[in-house]
């Protein structure tokens, strides 16, 4: 199947494994003099609007008064039943019911994509491995004990991909299938399951922790030192350093006259 090919979080979970530590890149940034804030530019802000003009003039009391009401049908797409009850037209209803039957029929008709998991311990694996490294952890999750009960099977089990599944559904399909080998490696090696995800859920909190870490920093020198070029400078050289750990670079917006 041709696929295109993107970067999967697997691997970047391995390198990060390996490379986690301190914020990296900043040091050399605090300990330098901050130059002067420039000047603060005036903001030419859009005036509010003082005054909306309805589309109709209004009408006057007396017009208000005086003017008939429309008149509405109180059973417009409805139909009276043999018991005399009123009846939606658009819905399923029985001949004997004494009262509307609500039917909630939205969403009904729309096409539902197969999910890339069978099981807890698939969707846990998707989550843990599919998460981009950088990017805050779902909430850690326990295995259910059906799953424990079964966990060899699920483990060695297949859930190859189809030409029927989007990129989306058949890149879930492959993290899952790697995972599962990671898995697999970590139990023969003595390792408990819920170890497992203890384990790379700490590193992706970790990895997200040190990206918060550079964000605030750079904020603060942009918005409270008031010098978003040594903001910039070091926004590039935190990037270089979360690129080369597998983690999510920081695309932050830094104006000259940033607030």
């Amino acid at each position: 199947m041709n696929r295109r090919k993107r970067k999967r979080p697997l691997a970047a979970i391995a390198i990060v494994a390996l490379a986690i530590g301190v914020v990296v890149g900043i040091g050399w940034f605090l300990t330098r003099t901050p130059s002067e804030a420039p000047a603060e530019r005036e903001h030419k802000r859009p005036k509010r609007i003082k005054e909306v003009k309805p589309s109709l003039p209004a009408k006057t009391t007396s017009e208000q008064v005086d003017a008939p009401l429309p008149k509405v049908d109180e059973h417009a797409g409805m139909v009276k039943s043999s018991l005399g009850v009123w009846q939606p037209t658009n819905r399923p209803w029985r001949a004997d019911r004494r009262k509307v039957h609500a039917v909630h029929t939205n969403g009904a008709n729309r096409v539902r994509q197969p999910l890339p998991y069978h099981n807890a311990t698939e969707q846990l694996l998707l989550q843990t491995f599919g998460r981009e490294v950088g990017l805050a952890p779902f909430p850690l999750l326990k295995l259910p004990k059906k799953d424990m009960d079964n966990l060899v099977s699920i483990l060695m089990s297949d859930n190859p991909v189809s030409e029927k599944d989007s990129e989306e559904t058949a890149l879930s399909k492959e993290i899952i299938t790697e995972a599962k080998a990671e898995m697999r490696k970590f139990i023969k090696n003595g390792g408990n399951p819920d170890e497992f995800f203890e384990h790379y859920h700490s590193i992706l909190r970790q990895a997200y922790d040190k990206r918060q870490i550079a964000k605030k920093e750079i904020l603060r020198i942009a918005s409270q030192e008031k010098d978003p070029d040594l903001a910039r400078m070091l926004q590039k050289e935190v990037n270089d350093k979360l690129i080369e750990e597998g983690i999510k670079p920081l695309k932050l917006d830094l104006p000259d006259d940033f607030e």
